[in-house]
């Protein structure tokens, strides 16, 4: 089914942002963690560290609630085909 298919990929798609998203954050964070123990930071720099980290995060957050949505939506057509459109196909 073109649905079915059509889903897959945008899935495969958000999966990957995911995963970029995850990786970004997680680079943030370590540089956040990384400026908090540099004594040699301003206030201004480690305060735009935190800001970048807390941003990334949020980023992180949503790519993973819209991940978790687009697999809802492949599981859910895939159900459909497999419960409805492929039994009338073969009948």
């Amino acid at each position: 089914s073109i649905s079915i298919q059509t889903n897959r990929l945008n899935s495969r798609l958000v999966s990957t942002k995911n995963e970029e998203c995850h990786e970004s954050a997680r680079r943030a964070k370590d540089s956040y963690e990384k400026a908090h123990e540099d004594l040699d930071l301003s206030r201004a720099q480690l305060e735009k560290a935190r800001d970048t980290m807390t941003s990334k995060s949020k980023i992180c957050d949503d790519a993973r609630t819209n991940y978790s949505s687009h697999v809802s939506l492949f599981n859910d057509a895939q159900r459909l085909f497999y419960e409805r459109q492929l039994p009338n196909i073969l009948t």
